[in-house]
């Protein structure tokens, strides 16, 4: 007896993503290749007929899928349009980063902040940039992915920086509209934290923390 389910994330240059059972119940990884037929390309929100098995390392996979409503006509699958090549960061989004770290170095030059906030935020980023690709990895692989929730995080603690080349450079959640606002909202409020080191009861909460060292 075949299932139903609802095409979920599916990434058509990669020709996969997953489906959830109608009613709920375990999401299954879909394949292009499971598809028995199809008069068309699949895309996220489509119905589907499907059978489930399990792979060598015990995750559910789905089988002799088929969109609900599609018959065979004879006629070939439409082809799968060539992916587009790799797009770099384009020039006038990595330099948006430059202003901020001028910002960040003029600051400490006239030891307005001291240079640790600098480490905090190379340090910070480094990760952010890590747990980005490490999330990437894992969603080609069909493993646990990162919560997202961490990845605002990071951002949130200074590392936005290497987030925001992470989603450049790597492609990841670059496309994800909730995703975005939610990173920018954080940038605002990193930023906003920065502003108020600047402040008079800014300064002596860094004069206290300094003095703890």
């Amino acid at each position: 007896m075949k299932l139903q389910g609802k095409l979920l994330n599916w990434d058509d240059n990669r020709g996969f993503g997953f489906v959830e059972p109608k009613g709920g119940g375990q999401r299954a990884f879909v394949h292009i290749k499971a598809f028995s037929f199809y008069s068309r390309r699949p895309q996220s929100g489509d119905m589907i007929q499907y059978q489930t098995s399990q792979d060598r390392k015990g995750k559910l996979r789905a089988i002799e899928v088929n969109l609900v409503n599609d018959h065979p006509t004879g006629n070939k699958p439409p082809p799968k349009k060539a992916p587009k090549p790799p797009s770099r960061p384009s020039k006038r989004r990595v330099p948006l980063l430059l202003p901020f770290f001028a910002l960040l170095g003029g600051l400490i030059w006239f030891q307005r902040i001291p240079i640790e906030v600098l480490y905090v935020y190379g340090v910070a980023s480094l990760i952010a940039f890590v747990m980005y690709a490490i999330d990437k990895s894992a969603a080609r692989a069909n493993r646990w992915r990162t919560p997202e929730s961490h990845l605002h995080l990071i951002a949130l603690v200074g590392g936005w920086p290497g987030a925001y080349l992470a989603q450049q450079w790597l492609r990841h959640k670059s496309a994800k509209r909730d995703f975005k606002a939610m990173f920018w909202f954080t940038v605002v409020i990193n930023l906003t934290a920065l502003g108020y080191l600047l402040t008079p009861s800014g300064q002596a909460l860094l004069t206290g923390i300094m003095g703890l060292r």
